[in-house]
Parts: C-alpha cells; sequence; structure tokens
C-alpha cells in the first residue's frame, strides 16, 4: 500500500512540473482532461501491478506502459510537438524520482506511511517551487529558442532515470537491497548538478547573444553619430563654397539687371536656391540620438525599394534611456522594413513611422504591409523570427523595455498591414 500511495503522489506533482514547464497547445479544458486521463490510466496501472499482482514482470511493463502515457501526454498538451516535449517530459519523470527515493529510504527507518509521504511531499513541493521561481522563465525562453540540441539533452534524464530506476525499483528494489540507497542518492545528486550545468550554460548563452546585439546597436548608433557628423561636415563645406561663389553670383544678378534680362536673373537665382537646398541637412526630430536613427532607417529603406514615411515629434531630452530607446525603435523599424521589402515594387512597399506627444506620453506607431503573416509565438505572444538561431530577441527586448519604463506596447495584424504602438510616459 505504501509504494501505492507513494507512485500516486509522484505522478501528481509530475504532472505539475509538465503543467507548469510547457507552454500549452490548448485551452485549460483540454489540458486538464488530458492531465485527468493520465491520473486515471496510471493509476488504474498502480493498482494492478503494486496491489493485485506484485510480480516483477508485470511491474517492469507497468512501469514502461506509465512512461509511454506520462510522455504521450507530454506531446498532447505542449505547443511543442518535438525533443523539446520529449526532454520535459524525461525531465519530469526523473525530477520526482529524488522525492520518492528519500521517502523510500524514511520509509526503512521509520514504521508507518505517513512520515515517509510527509517527506516525500515536502520535497516535491519544494522542487516545484523552485522549478517555478528559479527556472520556469528561462526554461520557456529556451523551448522558444528551439536549440537544435534537445534530443541530445533527453539522454540526462533518461539515462539518470534508467541508473536509479536499476538501483532502486528493478532489479531489485532499495527495500531488499538497503545499500543501493547511498548510489541512488549520489546519481541524485549527479542529476541536479548536471541540469544546474546546462542552466547554467544556457543562461550564458542569452547573455552573449543579448551582449552581441547591445553592441550590435551601439555600433549602429555610432556610425548614426558617425553619418551625422559626416553629413555635417559636408553641409559646412557647401556652406562655405556658396558664401564664396555668392559674391560672383551677386555681381553676376547685378550685370543681369543692368542689361535688363529678367530670364537669366531668374535662372541664377534659381540656381542659387539648388545650391542653397544642397546645404540643408535633414532632420527628423529634436532629439540627436532618435534623429540619428531614423535618418539611418530612411537611408535603409531607400537602399531595399521601401518608402519610409516619417512624422517625428520626440522631444530634445526624454526621462529614460535614450539609447535603450532608441534601440527598441531599431528592432521595430528594421523588422518592419524587412517585412516591407518582401513585397513587390509594384505594391509600393512603405514603413509609416509617426510619434507624438499627447499631454504627457510619447505615441509612437509603426505600420508596415506584408507578403507572409508573421507567426506568433503561444507563449510571449509576440511574433516570432525568421532570421534563424541568435536572433528573436529584439521584440522581447522591445517588451522587456516597455516593462521597465510602465510603457503600453502592443500590435495587430489588418488588412495585411502590421501595426505596432507604443506609449511612454514622458
Amino acid at each position: 500500500m505504501f509504494n501505492f500511495l507513494l507512485y500516486r503522489v509522484s505522478i501528481f506533482f509530475l504532472l505539475g512540473i509538465l503543467l507548469l514547464l510547457l507552454p500549452r497547445r490548448y485551452g485549460w479544458g483540454k489540458t486538464l482532461a488530458a492531465l485527468a486521463v493520465c491520473l486515471v490510466v496510471t493509476r488504474v496501472i498502480d493498482w494492478y501491478t503494486l496491489l493485485h499482482c506484485p510480480n516483477d514482470g508485470y511491474s517492469l511493463l507497468g512501469t514502461v506502459i506509465e512512461i509511454v502515457t506520462v510522455q504521450a501526454t507530454a506531446f498532447y498538451i505542449s505547443s511543442y510537438r518535438d525533443a523539446r516535449a520529449l526532454f520535459t517530459g524525461l525531465s519530469a519523470a526523473a525530477l520526482v524520482l529524488p522525492g520518492n527515493i528519500v521517502a523510500t529510504v524514511v520509509h526503512l527507518v521509520t514504521p508507518g506511511p505517513v512520515a515517509p509521504l510527509a517527506v516525500q511531499v515536502c520535497i516535491h513541493s519544494l522542487l516545484l517551487l523552485c522549478l517555478w521561481r528559479l527556472i520556469r522563465t528561462d526554461y520557456r525562453l529556451a523551448l522558444q529558442s528551439s536549440i537544435p540540441f534537445w534530443r541530445e539533452l533527453c539522454l540526462i534524464p533518461a539515462l539518470c532515470y534508467g541508473a536509479l530506476f536499476a538501483l532502486s525499483v528493478w532489479p531489485s528494489n532499495i527495500y531488499a537491497c538497503p545499500q543501493n540507497a547511498v548510489a541512488s542518492i549520489v546519481i541524485l545528486l549527479l542529476m541536479l548538478a548536471a541540469y544546474l550545468l546546462v542552466i547554467t550554460l544556457y543562461r550564458q548563452q542569452v547573455q552573449e547573444i543579448q551582449l552581441s546585439n547591445a553592441v550590435e546597436h551601439l555600433q549602429q548608433y555610432a556610425g548614426t553619430l558617425k553619418q551625422s557628423l559626416e553629413e555635417q561636415r559636408k553641409a559646412e563645406l557647401s556652406v562655405t563654397v556658396l558664401r564664396h561663389d555668392l559674391r560672383h553670383y551677386m555681381t553676376l544678378a547685378r550685370s543681369y539687371f543692368d542689361a535688363g534680362d529678367t530670364e537669366a536673373i531668374d535662372a541664377l537665382f534659381e540656381k542659387i536656391g539648388v545650391e542653397a537646398e544642397s546645404t540643408r541637412v535633414e532632420h527628423y526630430c529634436a532629439n540627436v540620438a532618435i534623429d540619428g536613427a531614423l535618418r539611418r532607417f530612411a537611408a535603409m529603406a531607400d537602399k531595399r525599394g521601401v518608402r519610409f514615411l516619417c512624422e517625428a515629434e520626440i522631444p530634445e531630452a526624454l526621462p529614460f534611456d535614450e539609447f535603450a530607446f532608441a534601440a527598441v525603435l531599431s528592432n521595430l523599424v528594421e523588422n518592419a522594413i524587412q517585412a516591407a521589402a518582401e513585397l513587390p515594387a509594384a505594391k509600393q512597399p512603405y514603413v509609416q513611422f509617426t510619434a507624438h506627444t499627447v499631454k504627457s506620453q510619447l505615441a509612437v506607431s509603426i505600420a508596415n504591409p506584408y507578403q507572409a503573416k508573421p507567426e506568433v509565438s503561444l507563449q510571449t505572444g509576440l511574433p516570432l523570427t525568421q532570421k534563424g538561431e541568435g536572433h528573436g530577441y529584439g521584440m522581447r527586448s522591445v517588451q522587456a523595455f516597455a516593462r521597465s519604463t510602465g510603457a503600453t506596447f502592443d500590435y495587430d495584424m489588418q488588412g495585411q498591414v502590421f501595426h505596432v504602438r507604443l506609449l511612454v510616459e514622458l
């Protein structure tokens, strides 16, 4: 009876781990129904193999059927039906073993099932709490990033589970070989260390990618400043040349005036106007950092054959990090230009950028037509990148900026046009 209760508690927490870590494909109704079916099937198996037919062969067969049932449940409820769901299912099965084995060891030295089951529940609860508070967010981001070696990672929980099962359940269990408890605990510690190492390596990878993205945006920002200085230098040179030539133009204009040649005077003034216009540097807003970014967007769009329609009313000074805001706009506008550039020239692709102050808020809107509707992540609710591994952090960085500044960030797709809106407090 103790083993039956032990297994029932463990399967309950196992399904809790699946529900915690896996992004759901369906709503709560279908998900909970699938978990309930798994509970019923495993209960029937445990009832038969542990209470009515305690035979090693049937016990092993029942364990195999339970493993298949749990993995099928993980595949059914998960948004990802590949090695990511398999790894999560295997990990959930392996992560309930610490509570089970420790509870079994306690049962060896403590009469009655109450104390061992209490220890088991405490260990499972503590583990579930740690997964929720420390692992869940990073784990779901790792699932979304689609790391290419998920199948190889499945070896960690599979081999650990196999080793622990062989030591503590079959062919001989801990009750028959109490000395196996020491080896089981060592393997448990090894398994937890392996998971900790994988998580640490993943976090380092994410930090490196974020740092790489930050460096890229810093280089873009430096390039924008360099371009601004170059344009300013050219404009100053043009003004110097125009100032030098202006004396000759005035002398020539007086000669035309004395001769009564008004057409020549008009042509000369038009020439002076064109040369004066060429000295003008295009500015989109008062803020230097954002203005430089917008000019870079305009050049990028022109190079890709996309019209860049810009109407920006952005204050010279902003109460938040201008560099971070410029990086946010870079992510949004570059995505918009890339999507619009996929359209044929006959459809006149464009990107429309507007930014206006409304009372004490800055309202930014970006719109662009698109060829193929972007896929949206079920976890983050954000469009997924098609650039491949190492990308896809841009929209999440926009979301993170919105959270840190208390801004409102949303998007929609209407009439083959993608709209993004950002409302920031000033």
